[in-house]
């Protein structure tokens, strides 16, 4: 991989790619870890109206051009950052880039675009709530890490509820500098040609980089029991692991596959195969760069959930 100081303060990270498509990521170095408690979700809130932020291009139009063309263009919020994504044609890879130029230099948030978007998002905090998995999943993030990585992503129905157009855009102001961006991309076209896009389409947004600080989290025994209408009992346990980069990182992930890496892995033969207990037994294992996390998670009957939660324990 290449890495390139741009001279706008952007980073590029150029991976060769052997095709006629080439896949980009706009990663900005911002997440819930970086949000104010009574801001929680701004920054997801951002993700969903960034490409529709510009002056120039209204709410639907960074989607029709790039998707006019077959290509792909989405995004997504983690903990730690946030990431526009787009793949398509070589012959025209400058056309996302010019679109999160525009979205990046001249942001607009119209009030009626941000109430809708709040609707859209309110309805997901919603969804969470209701689907068991979803909900142990916010649940297990919540009670195995430490502030602030245990934050949800969404936020919550108040702190969303209270999200304006001026406090998004007093965000992007402040944490989408160019410092704190990182423009990755895999295509077989020259570093000359990607560079000079680049820099053609950002302009220079001064600032500091974000960075979260890191410190160790020791697993702790707590335990949190949920009721719900549901006929299955849904069930995660794990803890706690090493950061992104980490030198433990790769046996991390080994153990990850040994437990649940298919139906050959200890967990499904254990659980699912030898004694039909669940129908979905899975290892989870995500990590970023200044915090982690390790889980399995199985459903199986209610009666049946300390037999299982034991077959869990006993490999761990």
């Amino acid at each position: 991989m290449q890495k390139v100081l741009l001279e706008n303060r952007l980073v590029l990270a150029i991976e060769p790619f052997p095709g006629k498509t080439a896949g980009l990521d706009f990663c900005v170095n911002y997440g819930p870890v970086f949000e104010k408690k009574s801001e929680a979700g701004i920054g997801h809130f951002l993700e969903h109206v960034f490409l529709s932020g510009s002056k120039k291009l209204g709410r639907k139009k960074p989607f029709d051009l790039i998707e006019g063309k077959g290509g792909e263009l989405n995004a997504f919020t983690s903990v730690e950052e946030t990431h526009y994504y787009n793949r398509i044609q070589n012959a025209d890879f400058a056309l996302p880039i010019r679109v999160f130029g525009e979205c990046f230099n001249d942001f607009f948030f119209g009030e009626k675009h941000v109430e809708t978007e709040k609707k859209i998002i309110l309805n997901e905090i919603r969804e969470v709530k209701d689907h068991p998995v979803k909900r142990l999943f916010e649940e297990f993030t919540e009670i195995a890490l430490e502030p602030p990585f245990n934050r949800s992503i969404l936020g919550t129905e108040k702190t969303v509820g209270g999200i304006t157009p001026k406090k998004l855009g007093k965000c992007l102001r402040k944490n989408y500098l160019s410092k704190n961006c990182v423009f990755g991309i895999s295509t077989s076209l020259p570093e000359p040609q990607i560079t000079a896009e680049i820099e053609s389409a950002f302009s220079f947004r001064p600032g500091r980089k974000k960075t979260a600080k890191q410190k160790p989290m020791k697993p702790k025994a707590v335990e949190r029991e949920s009721r719900t209408k549901a006929e299955q009992a849904h069930c995660c346990l794990g803890f706690p692991v090493m950061a992104a980069g980490h030198e433990d990182y790769f046996a991390m992930e080994l153990i990850e596959c040994y437990l649940g890496g298919g139906i050959s892995s200890r967990l499904l033969q254990e659980i699912r195969e030898k004694r039909g207990l669940s129908y979905q037994v899975s290892a989870y294992l995500d990590v970023e760069k200044t915090h982690g996390a390790f889980a399995v998670y199985f459903s199986t009957k209610p009666e049946k959930i300390k037999e299982a939660k034991g077959l869990v324990l006993k490999e761990f």
